[in-house]
């Protein structure tokens, strides 16, 4: 079985469909990792048999799977491209950095709070820093964001946990964990 080759239409150039590749223009629209390997490892079995698609004929095959699958927002991000993907950067009083849809993923389960919540939550703050074409955001305003989209798509508990896990990491008190539990338990093997 021969790959399936993807023909740019403006050039001509010919060059075969790669999986890696497909995943990484998903996670660069705001897709996390393991859900846009799904996504391209689906869009190869649908092409296996095809000798070849164009640029455009495969965008529009995605961007209909990723509407389907998550929504809106994450296939127009898609099928935007690179203009769409304009990095927000983030504003702390000592540091900046770009914003990132799967940081905050994993900030919210760190918060106890779902994966899909929680990814649920970073694309729409994402597409949300995108519709309002915003390139700078201050630290504690994007943490009101995140909090009300929490209490609007999760619950008030999330967002409270949420609320409670910032208000912590900020202060700069250590974190101390006392571990009990009889003989046999296995507290020697968590510490």
């Amino acid at each position: 079985m021969a790959k399936t080759v993807v023909v740019k239409e403006t050039t001509g150039e010919r060059v075969p469909l790669l999986r890696g590749v497909l995943v990484q223009s998903l996670v660069t629209a705001g897709l996390p990792f393991q859900d846009a390997y799904l996504v391209a490892q689906t869009m190869r079995n649908e092409l296996q048999d095809l000798e070849e698609i164009t640029t455009a004929a495969l965008r529009s095959r995605v961007t209909k799977l990723l509407k389907k699958r998550f929504g809106a927002g994450i296939s127009r991000a898609y099928e935007l491209g690179p203009e769409a993907t304009r990095q927000t950067i983030v504003r702390t009083p000592v540091h900046e950095s770009p914003f990132s849809a799967e940081t905050l993923i994993r900030s919210l389960q760190a918060c106890a709070i779902d994966r899909r919540q929680a990814a649920k939550a970073a694309r729409t703050i994402q597409e949300r820093l995108r519709k309002d074409a915003c390139s700078e955001i201050d630290h504690l305003r994007l943490r009101r964001m995140v909090y009300r989209c929490l209490e609007d798509q999760a619950s008030p508990a999330a967002s409270a946990r949420y609320l409670s896990w910032r208000q912590f990491k900020d202060s700069g008190e250590p974190l101390i964990l006392l571990a009990g539990g009889v003989s046999g338990t296995g507290k020697s093997t968590i510490t």
